[in-house]
């Protein structure tokens, strides 16, 4: 049995892979009594797991706090912890300096490469929002951050005077009171940002301005050519390997422009705790996978 841990900006969330994924209940690692609550339900597991996949994007104190409660329980446990790199798992990693991407996302990047075979976007709706898209060989594209639900209320309750922040997750509809006025306005401005990159990201080629747009710039990518017809010259293997190719120490200088290499309407998915109040808002058919960067955790384990 292998225990899979995702340390997010505000939760740990995990499971144990035994032949299936099975998701744990996610523990708050910002409360009081993080670590007796988490030491707790570990302590419960029916096995004892052999291998502990991590990935880490909070501090190294809450880092350090997870392993230490996984070594108390298990003194033998593996920890293996995950890493972006410039290319993995049939996924080329599109930052000029590759470990530079939140492992979170290149997590998600592995597993969507591994169950779907066209393009994807991939949103992760959490504390931040991430989106990323992905052509249909592996080439990662790029992708954007903003605050998440929590995060955009939070900043106009710190940020001014007699506004109070709600725990709804807001209608896209005007609102007749200032706490619907905030929940509605924060999930219009999370709806409106990702129907604007599904679009420009459905543009015909001929039709983006890349330098100019705001949303759209042009990718580095690392060996990653393209052809006059628009197809990749070089096409990315779908070779798992454990190892990472190479980690790269400067900035590619290739370019490729997003929407290159995308299908037309490119797999929606969504994942993050609030995924599941966002995504019936959206007008594309979306898929809903709340353990994605356990997914990949998991597939790394594998190989």
């Amino acid at each position: 049995m292998d225990l899979l841990v995702d340390i997010g900006n505000s939760r740990v969330k995990w499971g144990i892979n035994n032949n299936r994924l099975e998701p744990g209940v996610p523990v708050i690692h910002q409360d009081s009594n993080f670590e007796a609550r988490l030491f707790s339900i570990w302590r419960a597991l029916p096995k004892s797991p052999r291998r502990m996949a991590i990935s880490c994007v909070a501090s190294k104190s809450v880092l350090d706090q997870v392993k230490t409660i996984a070594l108390d329980l298990w003194p033998s446990l593996s920890i293996i912890q995950a890493h972006s790199v410039a290319e993995a798992y049939g996924v080329r990693n599109a930052y000029e300096y590759p470990e530079k991407l939140g492992v979170d996302r290149w997590l998600c990047l592995i597993a969507a490469r591994h169950y779907w075979s066209e393009s994807v976007c991939i949103i992760d709706c959490g504390t931040a929002i991430t989106i990323d898209a992905m052509d249909r060989n592996g080439c990662h594209l790029g992708g954007l951050i903003c605050p998440g639900l929590t995060l955009m209320k939070q900043s106009l309750s710190n940020g001014t005077a007699n506004l109070q922040l709600s725990a709804q997750s807001g209608l896209p509809s005007l609102a007749r009171n200032t706490n619907d006025a905030i929940d509605n306005g924060a999930l219009y401005a999370v709806i409106g940002l990702i129907k604007s990159v599904i679009a420009d990201l459905n543009k015909p080629v001929k039709d983006l301005d890349v330098d100019n747009s705001p949303i759209l710039q042009r990718v580095r990518l690392p060996d990653c050519q393209v052809s006059a017809a628009g197809k990749a010259a070089v096409k990315p293997t779908r070779t798992y390997s454990r190892h990472p190719v190479k980690r790269a120490t400067e900035p590619s200088k290739k370019l490729i422009v997003p929407g290159r290499y995308l299908s037309r309407n490119p797999k929606l998915v969504l994942t993050g705790g609030d995924a599941g109040d966002i995504a019936p808002h959206l007008d594309n058919l979306s898929c809903v996978v709340p353990d994605l960067v356990l997914k990949g955790l998991s597939l790394i384990l594998a190989e």
